[in-house]
């Protein structure tokens, strides 16, 4: 089953962003399982989110962003219970 991934920091900002997505977006485009990538603007910093076809595959590249992620990061699993794309 798909899961979706919240992650959020008060602490990270578009600029940190951008300089460390230069170097991972590259590797997570070729990692198994991974299915989206988006970033937004909350009212406490930045958040991202992904798609990942399971939760295992996720945390196996989770090993490539642990250095990267800033104090305070929280990380929640969310099982998808309806996808729906374009044709």
């Amino acid at each position: 089953m798909a899961v979706l991934i919240q992650m959020s920091s008060s602490s990270m900002d578009p600029d940190t962003y951008d300089k460390l997505c230069e170097e991972l977006i590259p590797k997570l485009r070729t990692q198994p399982g991974f299915l989206l990538h988006v970033a937004y603007a909350t009212p406490d910093g930045l958040g991202v989110s992904e798609l990942w076809e399971t939760r295992e595959q996720h945390e196996a590249w989770s090993t490539n962003i642990e250095p990267h992620m800033p104090p305070g990061a929280e990380r929640n699993y969310l099982e998808v219970h309806s996808l729906v794309s374009p044709e």
